[in-house]
């Protein structure tokens, strides 16, 4: 964002770091920054400091080694980027910052956070309006049965192959 920059150091959020709540934070303030520099207008350098953090949230989620508070962060980088990316794309790429969000809102579905939750939706909300699909669908919810395989309504098909959709593990 500035000269000097804000992005998080490599060994940040890694699987070996020891203070976990550190790497929450750290994540967190990425976020909270990044959203200060869009509303500035610099949008670009916004993006540029989510992605790092969004990847390695992502590379957590895809293994299988994440948390509720590591779930509740990549809802958030993910609802950034793609509110950034709706500022920064031409109108015919809009429907990728509406899919960045959208993915945030199935994660935000899985936490026990209405607030998160609200505002995922309003920004989802927004970045499908600007894409002129007011109506679009979101991606495949999560189950929150206690069978990852045994889906919550009886006409639903069970969605546990997404990689948002992973379990939390048991907190560090």
């Amino acid at each position: 964002m500035t000269e000097s920059g804000i992005s998080l150091p490599n060994h940040t959020l890694t699987a070996d770091e020891a203070d976990h709540a550190a790497a929450l934070q750290f994540g967190d303030s990425t976020v909270r920054l990044a959203d200060i520099a869009r509303r500035s207008g610099r949008a670009t350098e916004a993006a540029e400091e989510l992605w790092p953090l969004t990847a390695r949230l992502e590379a957590l989620l895809a293994e299988g080694r994440v948390d509720a508070p590591v779930v509740g962060l990549l809802a958030r980088p993910r609802t950034a980027l793609g509110v950034c990316l709706g500022h920064l794309l031409a109108e015919e790429q809009l429907h990728a910052a509406a899919r960045w969000t959208g993915r945030a809102l199935v994660l935000a579905e899985q936490l026990d956070e209405p607030e998160l939750h609200a505002h995922v939706l309003r920004m989802h909300g927004n970045e499908l309006r600007k894409a002129g699909r007011p109506a679009a669908p979101t991606p495949p919810r999560c189950t929150r049965s206690s069978s990852p395989s045994t889906p919550t309504r009886p006409d639903s098909p069970a969605r546990t192959s997404s990689p948002d959709c992973a379990a939390p593990a048991a907190p560090r």
